[in-house]
């Protein structure tokens, strides 16, 4: 009995002895499967935790800051709600309104992610409400740094810029914010058009068009629209098509319009040779009539026609022509028949004055020959239907319209 016991002591004392050392290995090895598996579960609630949070930083900004207030994004964003409501429904010319709140809320954002746009944004905001424009300055610059797309920053940095008379940095950076975020030129190209009636801005705008930028064509179509520097947005083209940049041709015709509504004669011809090469009397293109009981239009070959109800006079088409002294010949090419149609020559210039007034009543093939004595320097061409015209419901078709010197004219 003894010696069964014995031996059985020993055979335990044998197993717990063999099996100390795998012990202590499996709990070696348990250790870093511990801390390596806590680790991703660490990792996947954080991830998790920030999906969350950045979420709700787009429905509720205040509720993500306190879900989770190490995300600076979301404590940035809760500074930014806080910012566009006390600002609502204010205009351009209001002071900015930034609540003490938004200063914490923007630090805390940037010490937890110095990355954060929006959060060292805030901040310069909460400087300039203050009263603290340099500062405010600084990081704005920082913010542009940080993100070039960021286009708040950018604006508040170029009306920055504009309002120190710093056209020249004000105009490089509306430049490289529409070359980084096509989505800036609602914003930007308005104001860009706006800019190029101030003295010293067609050099630095010829120096960024010049290089055929991928915004130029929409730089243009905001310029036409505003309409407030035709003269120098003319200049302008004028430059750049000598230096071979390519240009919508579309834009020097409405350009055009514009410049010859504002009575700069010179300015239109000068811009219309340069586009459709000079010509000794060159005119611009026909208006039609949009008249009542008149139906005008032209077809490709430049033919005009026209069809007007019994009775019905006024103007069919007009057009501007450079008409300095001198004699001149006039030949017209057309279906109407006696007393139908006549051309007339009036001065555009000096508010309509009658320093020139020419009639040449028109019939199939007319060829008239005149003197422009006067000090008039261009004229408006208007084919009209004549009032003793009786021919019912008239159609008229208008081939070509010529003038030229008159032989032997002065």
């Amino acid at each position: 009995m003894a010696t069964a016991k014995c031996t059985a002591t020993v055979t335990a004392q044998t197993v717990v002895a063999k099996a100390v050392p795998r012990f202590v290995w499996q709990r070696a090895g348990l250790v870093p499967s511990l801390i390596l598996g806590a680790t991703f579960f660490a990792l996947a609630w954080v991830s998790a935790s920030s999906s969350l949070t950045n979420a709700l930083a787009r429905r509720s900004p205040e509720a993500a800051a306190q879900l989770w207030p190490a995300n600076g994004f979301a404590t940035a964003s809760a500074a930014s709600a806080i910012l566009a409501k006390a600002n609502a429904g204010r205009d351009g010319t209001a002071k900015l309104t930034v609540p003490t709140a938004v200063r914490g809320l923007a630090e805390r954002a940037i010490l937890a992610e110095p990355a954060s746009v929006q959060g060292v944004r805030n901040l310069a905001l909460f400087h300039q409400a203050n009263g603290d424009n340099p500062r405010a300055a600084t990081l704005m610059r920082l913010a542009v740094r940080l993100s070039a797309r960021d286009t708040a920053a950018n604006m508040w940095l170029v009306e920055a810029y504009l309002r120190g008379g710093d056209l020249d940095r004000a105009l490089t950076l509306i430049d490289a914010t529409l070359r980084t975020d096509t989505s800036a030129g609602a914003l930007l190209l308005p104001r860009l058009a706006q800019l190029l009636e101030q003295p010293g801005a067609a050099p630095v705008m010829r120096g960024l068009l010049q290089d055929n930028p991928p915004w130029g064509h929409d730089y243009w179509s905001a310029v036409i629209e505003a309409g407030n520097a035709p003269i120098q947005a003319a200049d302008l083209r004028g430059s750049l098509h000598r230096q071979g940049v390519p240009l919508a041709a579309g834009h020097d015709a409405r350009l055009i319009e514009q410049l010859v509504e504002a009575h700069s004669f010179a300015a239109a011809f000068a811009l219309y040779n340069q586009v459709r090469g000079a010509a000794q009397f060159p005119p611009i293109d026909w208006k039609l009539a949009d008249g009542r009981g008149i139906a005008v239009s032209r077809s490709p070959d430049g033919t005009i026609r026209a069809s007007a109800l019994s009775g019905s006079v006024g103007v069919v088409a007009q057009r501007l022509i450079a008409l300095p002294r001198g004699r001149y010949t006039m030949h017209i090419e057309s279906s109407a028949a006696s007393g139908q149609l006549v051309a007339r020559l009036t001065c555009a210039e000096l508010q309509g004055a009658r320093t020139l007034a020419v009639d040449i009543p028109i019939t199939q093939n007319t060829q008239a020959s005149f003197d422009q004595t006067t000090a008039c320097r261009y004229a408006w061409l208007t084919l009209s239907l004549d009032p003793t015209s009786t021919q019912a419901d008239p159609s008229i078709t208008i081939g070509s319209v010529s003038l030229r010197p008159a032989a032997g004219g002065a």
